[in-house]
């Protein structure tokens, strides 16, 4: 029964590699993707847990298992688990620490980040820890702190190392895999390997649909049908599978032959049928897909003034839930956490609000300087720099005017911009005086506009003065 159950163990990890490039591709909508990639993420690592739990008792025997084993068992998953995911935060936080100071040895960067990575599998490893959930757990602080820290070169160089390292370790598995079907010994049941992959696609499905009727009870919005067929016909199986299949002891798990033949097929007709079908049955049930434009800057407002209005809802009512525990968080990570393990200050909680009312009103000004280059051309000379407010361009009037009026009115609109924050933002950790710094700092950006609105208005009044001299002409 036991070897049964290590076989049951390493045969459900998933690796939906094939499913997410699909989802990738055709842009499915993102709640989808997060929990496709979440279930692979943490399946693995679960399945690594269970199969040595299992392994253990294998070790022990059948026949000497007590009850005292299987609570042991039983408490050993979640310590390690759990142990696991505290030793890549760790180490997730010391990447921060570390990366915070090393901005004249950019050089260096991207090593370090690689080690860390090392060093977190490692240290799991070592003292019998899940390495899975390390890396996993690990990576997302890393991700959080470094990335803020790095420069922007040294983040693209590890974004693109890591992903060909991926790709050449997915090679090479999967080389390995085929040279496996060529090899001698091979145990070819085929009662076995059939039933085995017939449960493995009934069992896929049952879980899916159970789970989600279970998380349907309390989401807000709703897994789907298709959303549940989609997920169960993505469950791949990869090499997580194969190698954990090659690692099983011959003296204690006489099927070992078995077990790998058995996987070779499940994992070849998953790849090849489940994995080559994926983007026409995505297609065909036209599965929805995520939007391509930006959220709005009105959406961003509601979208955080809601937020803000249910986290106080549940303070009020003594009810905690995700929306209050993220508040708590995000202000305990902005005011001890970030300040500790992030190179530059934090950023406000409206960074991105201020960021999209910048990227509008940068483009609102180089439109209008646009458009006056546009009428400059033509007989007619006015430009609307708002509804109410027009500039009449004379002969003898200078392109100076447009520039001067234009930098006012982005100044003035960061103004108004500072104001209205000012007023919606009283009273909570002193976000009002914090925007107003960061709208002060930044001012090597309003720099960068004005001098692309001296660019475009260098260039209009070129073209101003070749249309003046060919009139005296």
């Amino acid at each position: 029964m036991l070897n049964c159950l290590i076989f049951s163990a390493f045969i459900s990890a998933v690796d939906p590699v094939a499913v997410l490039a699909t989802f990738e591709e055709v842009r499915v909508n993102q709640m989808l993707y997060l929990i496709v990639f979440g279930e692979s993420l943490l399946n693995d690592g679960v399945t690594v847990v269970i199969f040595h739990m299992i392994e253990g008792f294998i070790e022990i025997g059948e026949q000497n298992i007590i009850s005292i084993d299987v609570w042991a068992g039983v408490l050993s998953f979640f310590i390690v688990a759990i142990g696991g995911s505290l030793i890549g935060i760790l180490y997730g936080f010391f990447g921060g620490f570390i990366t915070k100071y090393t901005k004249h040895v950019k050089v260096i960067e991207p090593l370090l980040i690689f080690v860390l990575g090392y060093l977190m599998y490692l240290t799991s490893e070592m003292i019998h820890l899940s390495g899975i959930l390390a890396l996993s757990f690990g990576g997302i602080v890393l991700r959080h702190y470094v990335e803020s820290n790095v420069s922007k070169p040294t983040a693209t160089t590890i974004k693109y190392i890591m992903k060909m390292l991926a790709n050449i370790s997915e090679t090479i598995i999967f080389m390995f895999l085929g040279l496996s079907t060529m090899a001698e010994g091979l145990d070819w049941n085929l009662s076995f390997i059939f039933f085995a992959l017939i449960f493995c696609l009934i069992y896929r499905v049952v879980g899916v649909v159970v789970l989600a009727w279970l998380l349907n009870r309390r989401r807000l919005i709703k897994l789907t049908f298709i959303d549940q067929f989609i997920m169960a016909y993505g469950g791949l199986r990869g090499g997580i599978a194969f190698c954990l299949s090659l690692s099983l002891n011959d003296a204690t798990i006489p099927e070992k032959k078995l077990f790998i033949t058995t996987t070779v097929i499940i994992i070849f007709f998953t790849v090849f049928v489940q994995g080559i079908t994926i983007k026409p049955v995505v297609n065909a049930l036209k599965v929805k897909r995520e939007e391509e434009r930006d959220p709005s800057l009105n959406e961003k407002i509601h979208e955080t003034m809601i937020d803000h209005l249910m986290a106080g809802v549940e303070d009020i009512t003594d009810r905690s839930s995700h929306n209050l525990m993220r508040t708590k968080f995000r202000r305990f990570n902005h005011k001890y956490l970030k300040p500790l393990l992030m190179r530059y200050d934090p950023k406000v909680k409206a960074t991105k609000l201020v960021y999209v009312y910048n990227e509008v009103s940068e483009r609102d000004a180089l439109k209008s300087v646009s458009t006056f280059s546009e009428n400059v051309k033509r007989p007619s000379s006015s430009i609307a720099l708002q509804p109410n407010q027009s500039i009449v361009v004379n002969r003898g009037s200078s392109a100076l005017n447009i520039q001067n009026v234009t930098i006012h009115r982005r100044d003035t609109e960061m103004q108004n911009l500072d104001g209205y924050m000012n007023e919606s933002f009283t009273g909570e950790d002193n976000n009002s005086e914090n925007i107003t710094k960061y709208l002060s700092s930044d001012r090597s950006s309003e720099e960068r506009t004005k001098t692309q609105l001296q660019d475009h208005l260098k260039t209009s009044t070129s073209v101003y003065e070749d249309i003046v001299q060919d009139t005296k002409l």
